[in-house]
Formats: structure tokens, C-alpha cells, sequence
């Protein structure tokens, strides 16, 4: 699964913000990342200025956030886990 078929999954505009604020609160500066760079649509190097952060460290959260957004997202899928949990 790849970047591009998350909006498939993630099929409302609720159902985004409701996945946004999760991953907000489990880990806030990669949920900015993920913001910019999935909702905006940033690159790494135009999401380091308004987060003060490397290029480098960008790419590790992007990583790391996207991963956490592909697990949820099968989970949703696989076991009806309901996003308002």
C-alpha cells in the first residue's frame, strides 16, 4: 500500500480529520508532518521551514507517521475497528 491509495480508505472528509486528530495526539510533530505533507501536499524540504526541522528528520516522521496510518487504515479494514475509538 502506497501513499496514493489512502484516500480509497479514508473515503470523507470526516473521516480524515477523525484520523488526523488521532494521530495528533499519539504523536503531535509527526501528525504536522503528515498534515503538510499528505493534506498540503509539502514536499520534505517545504515542510522543514514551518516546522524548523532537517530534511532528514522530516522524512524519519513521514516514515514513521505513515506507517502508523497504513496499520489503522487495515485495521479499519480487517476488523471493523471504528475510527471514533
Amino acid at each position: 500500500m502506497t501513499t496514493e491509495t489512502l484516500p480509497a480508505f479514508i473515503s470523507t472528509p470526516t473521516k480524515r480529520r477523525i484520523l488526523l486528530d488521532k494521530a495528533r495526539r499519539k504523536k503531535a510533530v509527526q501528525a504536522e508532518v503528515v498534515k503538510l505533507r499528505y493534506f498540503v501536499g509539502m514536499t520534505n524540504a517545504e515542510v522543514t521551514q514551518p516546522l524548523g526541522l532537517s530534511e532528514r528528520t522530516v522524512k524519519n516522521y513521514w516514515t514513521h507517521a505513515r506507517a502508523w496510518l497504513i496499520r489503522e487504515i487495515n485495521a479499519v479494514r480487517t476488523t471493523g475497528y471504528s475510527l471514533h475509538e
